[in-house]
């Protein structure tokens, strides 16, 4: 049939040729004959042999196909297989694949590894070595060589230069400055690399990793048939040489995971169908090599895509666990590619970026921040020494909340609970808000929330509360690599200037923040001429909170404790027939009207860390009818030391109960003064003697010392203020009388009323009776006509010297049933006896 119909013959001729592929001399045979039929066909039809061209490079580079070929044959093979091609072409491109049975041997065998890590960052160059190792009975050049792997095509260049003997591998591996001096192989002249039958040759190369790892492809051998059991991926576990790639797709029918063997684009799958554990595996699955022949060139790539999965064979594994393991699958190699030329897989990160961001000012304040005035916290941003930073951004998100004040008499060792318990919001008026300085220092700006804030300030556009907002500041367009730069953050809320009430103090605001810090990174070595390309665009996220507190703390007391002299006001407290003790009433303060207290203010500056929050300015007493009282002045001369924590500052002053005459009730609630404080905020200072260039408050931070800050306002505790019937003073009582010489102590009292009132004295001085004698009565009723005003006298006298008690007295409205006077109450009074 070949010789008389040599047309037909080449159809039956080619299945054979590809059904016969396992059995080398059958199928030599076969290559013969369809080789002839080539010939004949190409004299009888006069059309070129493309046909044939194309069994000769299979002969070629079918290894055990070549074994069999006499030199005649393997030389005109090689002529036939470089000729000219009729297109035009001179370089022909052929793909070698194995067959089902994975047993023929391809016409050269390769393999690639890494040299310095298993672990890579994109856009790095890495160092390779390739090793390359002829199968074929020819001797053939191998003019250029590329590389394919799952990140694209590598070109090795100047294979001449870069081709190294086995002899020569390890002391070029060991050595650093060898290396050093091969890292960027030079562009000498251009030189193919001569093969001869088993030669090996081993080429270092570097490769530059692609900076999106969206170009990765996936896959490998056909492994559909495989289903892991409940759902499990074929692995088991991490390893640091990792290089397996664990994709997975979830069928929610069926409950299976279906691995899918072929290749396919990172940007494809949904996020959660893939997981990339340790980075992005990178493996070389094919070479492509250029053999060259008198002026034409035969382009071969040798595909095994069984490299990219450690699945070696399709159907149900019997030995999973091994086979899917990730070191085996990662140091995986030909016998004749040493181990430590490294593993075969590397692992692609994203680029990571070297800056460290330290915050000055948290060691300093221990998180907290004054209300009143603008707080400073500086982060300090140290560019990696092999990285150059260029367009560093920055980006804010806060959120703030009141959580319950954690008291002294809460257990220490109480189970944890969630941010979220018993917390509430900020009221809009006095939200935390990061600002920035005007540009017009006159500027009042009030937020959306209603905050006002300081003059000169305004708020900061580039915060938000979530990830869509996308507003960023720039801070530097350049930073070198080594170098550091001071990045101020300015954040305010203002003052409490309402009333104060339980619920007020029982909770304590603080604010959440996170600072994206966004930059172009052109690592070290890396080409920086176009910075579209050669940047990293990466981020460091730095989180921190604040508790705010206030610069001041405030406590009240009475200079000289509960007055004896109730004035027969009708309250609980003041009742003859009392149904509970004073003691045990509650800490209510009762005042009749036009009465005058004593009290006493203590201030005390909140710690800041190891310094103090402010100092002193003045203070004043605001009274209710704008009665402004001086009493305190940082310019009066006094001496006061307000520099270290733990100083307080006592004020004393007095307050004039006065009922509002057009109040219609019969009771009135003031407080026992306003306290009006001036501060100035206390900054610290940067570390190091650092600061910011071009800013009025460089060299500090912390609260920050503004011009002008509201006062603070503290409120002193509440009273009632209740109409009194009488009025009652002591007119006289020595302070040191003399032993056997008396004296006289009085009291007076005014009737307020239009009504005659009847009172009822009594003077117990069962007490102490043989050291203080005492004269006239020590229980009688006596009347008061209205308006009128009686005094009340009583004479003793002392028969021995030093402490004498004195005895109390109580007098009674018969009327109203209260107390006019009453000392029983009162801590034992005693008067001093000089000799």
């Amino acid at each position: 049939m070949s010789l008389k119909d040599p047309s037909r013959a080449l159809v039956h001729l080619k299945i054979a040729a590809s059904q016969t592929m396992s059995w080398p001399s059958l199928n030599l045979s076969i290559q013969r004959a369809l080789t002839a039929c080539n010939e004949r066909c190409s004299i009888l039809d006069d059309a070129p042999p493309t046909d044939m061209r194309k069994s000769f490079i299979q002969l070629l580079i079918n290894s055990d196909s070549c074994k069999l070929l006499s030199p005649n044959e393997i030389k005109d093979a090689q002529v036939k297989a470089w000729e000219y091609d009729y297109t035009g072409s001179i370089t022909r491109e052929v793909v070698w694949n194995n067959d089902d049975t994975g047993k023929l041997n391809p016409p050269f065998e390769f393999a690639v590894s890494f040299l310095n890590s298993t672990h890579a960052t994109t856009s790095d160059k890495v160092k390779a070595c390739v090793s390359i190792k002829s199968c074929l009975d020819l001797q053939v050049e191998i003019e250029s060589m590329q590389l394919v792997t799952t990140s694209g095509i590598f070109d090795v260049p100047n294979l001449s230069q870069s081709a190294v003997k086995r002899t020569q591998l390890k002391s070029l591996v060991r050595s650093e400055g060898s290396r050093r001096e091969t890292s960027s192989f030079a562009k000498h002249e251009q030189g193919g690399v001569e093969f001869n039958r088993n030669d090996l040759t081993f080429f270092m190369t570097e490769l530059t990793l692609p900076s999106n790892l969206s170009d990765v492809a996936l896959g490998g051998v056909d492994t559909s048939k495989f289903i892991p059991k409940s759902g499990r991926l074929c692995n088991m576990g991490l390893s640091h040489s990792a290089g397996n790639i664990c994709e997975s797709r979830f069928d929610n029918e069926q409950q299976k995971i279906n691995i899918n063997g072929k290749p396919i684009s990172i940007s494809s799958i949904s996020e959660s169908s893939s997981f990339f554990l340790g980075g992005v595996p990178l493996v070389c699955h094919g070479i492509v090599l250029t053999l060259k022949h008198d002026n034409s060139s035969l382009k071969l790539q040798i595909d095994r895509p069984t490299l990219i999965s450690p699945l070696l064979r399709s159907g149900v594994q019997q030995s999973m666990m091994e086979e899917s393991n990730y070191t085996a699958h990662s140091w995986y190699r030909p016998a004749h590619h040493p181990w430590f030329l490294g593993p075969r897989v590397l692992r692609v990160l994203g680029p990571r970026p070297h800056m460290h961001v330290t915050n000055l000012t948290e060691p300093q304040t221990h998180g907290n921040a004054v209300e009143g005035t603008v707080n400073r916290i500086v982060l300090k941003l140290n560019a990696g020494i092999d990285e150059d930073c260029s367009d560093v951004r920055v980006r804010l998100k806060c959120t703030s909340s009141k959580t319950p004040r954690i008291t002294s008499e809460q257990p220490t060792d109480a189970t944890p609970t969630s941010p979220n318990d018993g917390s509430i919001d900020v009221e809009p008026d006095r939200m935390p808000i990061f600002v920035r300085k005007s540009k017009d220092s006159s500027t009042k700006t009030v937020s959306e929330g209603g905050v006002t804030l300081p003059t000169g300030w305004s708020p900061r556009e580039d915060v938000g509360t979530d990830e869509s907002h996308d507003v960023t500041t720039l801070l530097s367009s350049h930073l070198e690599a080594g170098k550091s730069l001071l990045c101020p953050l300015d954040i305010f809320r203002p003052l409490d200037k309402s009333f104060p009430t339980p619920e007020s103090d029982a909770f304590t605001c603080s604010t959440s923040y996170e600072v994206v810090i966004m930059y172009k990174q052109v690592r070290a070595g890396k080409d920086s001429t176009n910075s579209n390309d050669s940047c990293d665009k990466v981020m460091v996220m730095q989180s921190g909170s604040i508790e705010w507190i206030t610069p001041f703390k405030a406590g009240f007391s009475q200079s000289k404790g509960p007055k004896p002299f109730p004035c027969g006001i009708q309250h609980s407290s003041n009742m003859l027939l009392q149904p509970n003790p004073p003691s045990v009433m509650g800490n209510e303060i009762v005042i009749a009207d036009g009465e005058r207290v004593h009290m006493r203010c203590s201030l005390k500056a909140n710690g800041l860390g190891s310094s103090v929050t402010a100092s002193l300015l003045d203070v004043i007493n605001v009274s209710s009818s704008n009665q402004k009282e001086e009493l305190y002045s940082a310019g009066s001369g006094l001496f006061i030391n307000q520099t270290n924590q733990g100083s307080k500052l006592s004020l004393s002053y007095s307050v004039l109960a006065q009922k509002d005459i057009e109040s219609a009730n019969g009771q009135e609630t003031i407080p026992l003064g306003v306290i009006s404080v001036n501060w100035k905020p206390s900054s610290l200072n940067l570390p190091d003697g650092q600061t910011i260039k071009d800013d009025e408050f460089g060299s500090t931070h912390g609260p920050l010392c503004l011009s002008s800050v509201s006062p603070m306002i503290f409120h002193g505790p509440q009273c009632k203020v209740l109409s009194s019937p009488f009025s009652a003073k002591l007119l006289k009582c020595p302070s040191t009388p003399k032993v056997g010489v008396p004296f006289a102590v009085k009291y007076q009292i005014t009737n307020k009323t239009a009504k005659s009132q009847s009172l009822v004295l009594n003077l117990n001085d069962s007490q102490d009776e043989q050291q203080l004698l005492g004269t006239g009565k020590s229980k009688e009723e006596s009347q008061l006509a209205p308006f009128e005003a009686k005094t009340f006298s009583f004479t003793f006298m002392s028969m021995v010297a030093g402490n004498v008690g004195r005895p109390s007295l109580t007098v009674s409205s018969s009327r109203h049933q209260t107390y006019v006077i009453n000392e029983t109450h009162m801590p034992h009074q005693t008067l001093f006896v000089m000799p």
